[in-house]
């Protein structure tokens, strides 16, 4: 199971106090009073004063901090350094989320993996997801198909010509 997102203050708005930014203070938060946004240094605002002065909302990465599972228990791995550099580049915040999930699906036999040359080539060829690779899979079938019918059809005919003594 990937870990679990905390929910949202409903009292913290998310977002930086513009004036507080200007003044070079740049990480004060506003808090949220029904139609208000109130910063703790007195500065007050409306929602349209937020976006007239360009009001800088809170990273996600700021908001969200993973934390494991209740019932995850820890696992040390070994990995090249270029590899976890790149995933902690690649997943600022949410590797934690996105290891698991990775876990979860490497441990789940409905899963297939596609990767290196093959993904190149079905991009390629213009499929870049699970659902676009049935449906040409779906239209090959289809075609199939049609063509085993056309057989079909043509030595029935061919049987009617030389039953009707036109063919050999």
């Amino acid at each position: 199971m990937p870990p679990i997102v905390p929910a949202l203050n409903e009292s913290l708005a998310y977002t930086y106090c513009p004036t507080c930014r200007n003044n070079g203070s740049t990480t004060v938060m506003l808090t949220r009073e029904l139609h208000l946004f109130k910063c703790p240094f007195g500065h007050q605002f409306q929602y349209a004063d937020l976006q007239r002065f360009g009001a800088e909302m809170t990273p996600a990465g700021d908001v969200y901090r993973e934390q494991p599972h209740p019932e995850a228990m820890k696992w040390p791995i070994f990995v090249m350094p270029r590899i976890k550099q790149r995933l902690e580049e690649k997943y600022p915040n949410r590797l934690m989320t996105t290891i698991a999930t990775m876990l979860d699906l490497l441990a789940d036999d409905a899963v297939i993996f596609i990767q290196g040359s093959e993904a190149i080539e079905l991009r390629k060829r213009g499929l870049a997801n699970g659902s676009q690779i049935i449906a040409a899979l779906q239209s090959v079938a289809e075609i199939e198909k049609q063509r085993k019918d056309a057989i079909d059809q043509l030595e029935k005919l061919q049987r009617i010509l030389r039953d009707a003594g036109v063919t050999e």
